[in-house]
This record gives structure tokens, sequence and C-alpha cells, in this order.
């Protein structure tokens, strides 16, 4: 029995004696080679990327390595840096050599399939691709790229569905004494009685914390994710003064002197400590508003703590109202020999 056929030739790169490289493969019994026009070799590794891809090279296009490099960049001062800049180097290695036009169905579909494969959600897959398409478009928006740059695949696979995941009171008071870091048990303590964003929360400098009004101002935040005013109970106060007196920096949340992008590790520690299954920031935004619902709070309040729209607020958590749909349901029982109208 011969070998099987391959479906897509193996391509492999070699120097000639000048020492220029080329791509070589074979088709249809015939070996074949094209000139990378270089002798260097990551220049013609990003040759045979783009190559095996399918489009010719355009020299006065930036690749995707020099575009997430740029926009990693650009969100430097943001507190989510660091996941960004984590996300961008990810994305990079396996599409830096490549230029948006090489950026196809299959290529993406092959992405998705390999952080499946890695043990990563559908809901990540698809962030990833977010990602991949806002970076371009931030390319085209500085001219770094042409308009006809814009990715326009189809995602390759849908979000999860949203885990409705919540905490105790208890829970989260284990996880503030599991928190051996400061900063992590401060950032800890005002996410869950703020119930406001991770970024809003690292982004947050002394200058709106009002000590004398018991107000923190979080920023007027943008048209998708709102902020606002908050006030501050006796609980909070305490460990915001306390915060305040061995700050070293203009930022609440500070660790070694500078501020911090990322809770992500010492929030997964705290969670080990206090045995508590791991969750992400967010979970204490569900959390706040969970709390505030079942507690009986109007939802125009919910929403005005939460920046958020009373729409959603009802949308998301209204069915932890203590009398969530409770007229509806007594008009339906029969039992009553009352008859309706």
């Amino acid at each position: 029995m011969g070998r099987p056929r391959l479906t897509e030739p193996k391509y492999r790169l070699i120097r000639n004696q000048r020492g220029t490289y080329y791509v070589t493969w074979t088709e249809d019994g015939r070996t074949r080679r094209v000139s990378s026009g270089t002798k260097d070799r990551s220049e013609a590794d990003r040759f045979l990327d783009q190559f095996k891809a399918g489009a010719e090279a355009q020299p006065d296009v930036a690749t995707m390595g020099q575009i997430l490099a740029a926009y990693s960049d650009s969100r430097r001062e943001r507190a989510s840096y660091g996941s960004i800049k984590a996300t961008c180097g990810m994305l990079a290695r396996e599409f830096g050599n490549l230029k948006p036009e090489h950026i196809t169905q299959k290529a993406v579909a092959r992405f998705a399939k390999q952080r499946l494969a890695a043990g990563k959600s559908h809901s990540t897959a698809y962030n990833d691709m977010l990602f991949l398409r806002a970076s371009v478009n931030w390319a085209i928006k500085q001219k770094m790229v042409p308009p006809s740059a814009k990715l326009t695949f189809e995602m390759p696979v849908r979000r999860s569905p949203p885990r409705e995941r919540w905490l105790t009171k208890d829970e989260v008071r284990r996880l503030v004494d599991g928190a051996i870091a400061p900063h992590i048990r401060l950032f800890i303590v005002i996410a869950a009685m703020t119930g406001h964003r991770r970024e809003a929360i690292l982004g947050l400098t002394w200058d709106g914390v009002d000590f004398e009004r018991r107000r923190i101002d979080f920023g007027p935040g943008n048209e998708r994710k709102r902020r606002g005013v908050v006030p501050i109970h006796d609980s909070l106060l305490r460990e915001l003064k306390a915060a305040r007196a061995v700050a070293t920096t203009q930022w609440v949340v500070e660790f070694g002197g500078s501020r911090v992008h990322d809770v992500r590790r010492g929030l997964e520690a705290a969670c080990v400590r206090a045995g508590v299954a791991r969750i992400t920031p967010h979970v204490f935004r569900h959390t706040a508003a969970t709390w505030m619902v079942m507690a009986g709070t109007p939802t125009r309040e919910v929403a005005r703590m939460l920046g958020m729209s009373e729409v959603m607020v009802e949308r998301t958590y209204g069915k932890h109202a203590p009398d969530y749909l409770d007229s509806a349901a007594s008009a339906l029982d029969f039992s009553s020999t009352q008859d309706v109208g």
C-alpha cells in the first residue's frame, strides 16, 4: 500500500549556496520552489507563513505581529493592560507573521480548534477572535493598514451560555481572610462593596475618593461601560482609610509602588486558601447586584449603583427579588374559588 496522499503540500525552507532561502514542496511528483528573496531566516519564516496562507506578500502592509504590538502598547495605561498584553502575545504567536489579508476563514477555524483542544472555553475562543478584529480595526483608524484590511471572517465558534455565579457573604468573608497580599484584599473589599468592574477599581485614584462626603467617583466610563459615584459605608470607609495611610502612589490599589494591572493570580490564590471555587473578578459585580436585588433594593437604585440600565438589572437579576413574579403566580392558582374578572 502506498503512502496516503497529502491534502496539502509539505512546505520547507532551504538555503542555496548564496544563502538565499527558498520555499520548496512536492506537487504532482515534482519538486517545486519559490524564492523568498531574503537571506534572513526570520524574514524567510515570515514569507513561508504568508506563502502557505495563499497570498502574495505586500511589503507596504503591516504584519499582524506589528499591529498587535502597537495595539497592545496603545492600551498601556488601561487597568486591563496585563490581560491585553497577554492576549496580544498569544495571538502574535499564531498570526504574527501574517498580514490581515492572510487571516482566512480556514485560519481562524484552525486556531479556534486549537484553543478548544487546549481546554479553553468557547467564549474564550470567541473573544480571541473579537480581539483579533479589534486590533485590525484600530490599525485601520491609525492608518497602519488600508481599509481593505478589515477582517470579515465568520465566527468559527459561539459564545458559551453565561454562567450565573455569585458569592455568599460567607464566601466573600473567607476570600478577604484568604487574601494575604494587601492589594488583593483591598480589591476584593472594594469590588464586593461597590459592585464596580475590575478596570474601574484598578484605575481608581485617591482624588476620586472623597472621605468627607463619603463618596467614590469612578469616573465617567464610556457609553458601553458606565461608571459613576457611589457612597462609602462604614466598613468600606475603614478599609480605605487604612489603605490611604500607607499609600505611596496615586492609585488606590497599588503594589510595590506601582499601579496594579491584573489581580487574577492573587484572586486565584485567595480562592484556594478560602476553599472557594475559582472565580473571575467580574463575579463580584454579579454578587453585588444579586445581593441588592435579594434585599429588595429598588431596580433604579441597583442600576445607579452599578452604572447599568434598569432593563439590564431587571433582565439579569430580577429573578432574585424576594417577590419575583409572586402576583403572576398567584393569578394562576386555580384552586381558588374566586374567578378572575
